[in-house]
Parts: structure tokens; C-alpha cells; sequence
């Protein structure tokens, strides 16, 4: 991909972009991930913020989530609950 002086180089994102476009390298995917991680963050907030007004009204919320097998419930889960408080979750 990049040499470590190419890497050392670069001063802004829009450098790292226009080298791999100049350097044939395709960046869709890595910027999809990324936005994808970014979407992900704000949502795992809200999330939090969620859980902590439930847990101060004392309230209860159910989750369902229903699929056939491998369509990825599992990975959702684990996903929606990395950044829960386990105390306060099950």
C-alpha cells in the first residue's frame, strides 16, 4: 500500500487520498467502513443515553429480534450491547 515515508509524508486525509488515487489504489471500501464506524459510534451513544434515562425512571424495555439462522442476530447483539452497563442490562 504506502511506504513508511510515504506514511510519514502525509499531513492531512486529503494527502493519503489523492496519493492512492494517483497510486491506482482503490479507497471505497476503507471509506465505507469508515463511515460505517462513525454511524456506529453515534448510534452506541445514543444507545447509552437511552439505557441511562431507562435505568432513571426505572423502567423496563424488550428486545426482539427475529431471523433464521446466520442472518446475523448475533452479530447485532454483540454490537448493541458492547457499550451497555452489564449491571443494568441482561
Amino acid at each position: 500500500m504506502f511506504s513508511k515515508e510515504e506514511l510519514k509524508s502525509f499531513k492531512t486525509r486529503k494527502d493519503v487520498i489523492a496519493q492512492a488515487k494517483s497510486g491506482g489504489i482503490n479507497l471505497t471500501k476503507h471509506l465505507e467502513n469508515r463511515e460505517y464506524e462513525i454511524e456506529l459510534a453515534k448510534l452506541q451513544a445514543q444507545l447509552v443515553s437511552l439505557q441511562h434515562w431507562v435505568h432513571k425512571k426505572k423502567l423496563r424495555v424488550a428486545i426482539l429480534l427475529e431471523g433464521r439462522d446466520a442472518a446475523g442476530k448475533g452479530g447485532t447483539i454483540k454490537r448493541f450491547t458492547e457499550h451497555l452497563n452489564p449491571r443494568t442490562s441482561r
